[in-house]
Formats: structure tokens, C-alpha cells, sequence
């Protein structure tokens, strides 16, 4: 197989689970914009593939911190935002 030859099982995945976006199902600031519609999408579908492949391989369940001085609520910013402590 060449650097740039892409495996059967690639082009299996892409034709099974890559749709095309709908320009009506996109935020309005796009305004059209074909390019960075799809450039989003994809971006987002890409994200949420790596999300569920990485929960799928991950040998135990995810659980918060156990501690009695965590604390992962909101909290005051000096510029006036809100965050994540």
C-alpha cells in the first residue's frame, strides 16, 4: 500500500456514516456559506466520532473527582465573566 493509497475500510466508513449537511439546519451567521458550513460540520461530526470512540475504549466509567474540597462550580472573573474553578 502507497503513503497516500486509503485502506477499503476508510471509504466503508465514510460511505456509511458521513451525510451531507442541510444549508437550512445551519446557524445564521453562516449565511450560505457553503465553505464553512461544511467545514463545521465536519469539524462537528468529527468531534462527536472521537467523543464515542473514546468513551468506547475507555476500560471504566468516567466518574467526577471524589473529594471533599473539589469544587467545579461557576465563580467570579476579575474582567466580570463567569468560569470554571
Amino acid at each position: 500500500m502507497g503513503l497516500y493509497d486509503i485502506p477499503i475500510i476508510v471509504e466503508k466508513l465514510y460511505d456509511s456514516m458521513v451525510n451531507i449537511p442541510d444549508p437550512k439546519d445551519w446557524p445564521d451567521y453562516i449565511g450560505g456559506n457553503r465553505l464553512v458550513g461544511d467545514r463545521l460540520y465536519s469539524f462537528y461530526a468529527g468531534l462527536q466520532l472521537g467523543m464515542q470512540l473514546s468513551e468506547a475504549c475507555r476500560p471504566e466509567e468516567l466518574t467526577p473527582p471524589q473529594c471533599d474540597n473539589c469544587n467545579f462550580g461557576p465563580v467570579e472573573q476579575p474582567e466580570g465573566g463567569t468560569g470554571i474553578a
